[in-house]
């Protein structure tokens, strides 16, 4: 909800998520407008770091 609303009211500043980006998380945040993810944890804790990033970069 405040990714969305920040959209609207900053439509031209960048946005960015910080802090239990999940995948899930991931899809939710693109679909409100976020255009840049910080996906430290969910990435270095994977079991197969290249499906992992795969499935974020394909968002």
């Amino acid at each position: 909800e405040k990714v969305s609303q920040g959209r609207e009211h900053f439509p031209a500043a960048e946005c960015w998520a910080d802090g239990g980006i999940t995948l899930r998380a991931a899809r939710l945040l693109a679909a409100a407008g976020a255009q840049h993810l910080v996906i430290g944890r969910a990435l270095f804790t994977t079991a197969n770091y290249d499906v992992t990033l795969s499935q974020f970069t394909a968002l």
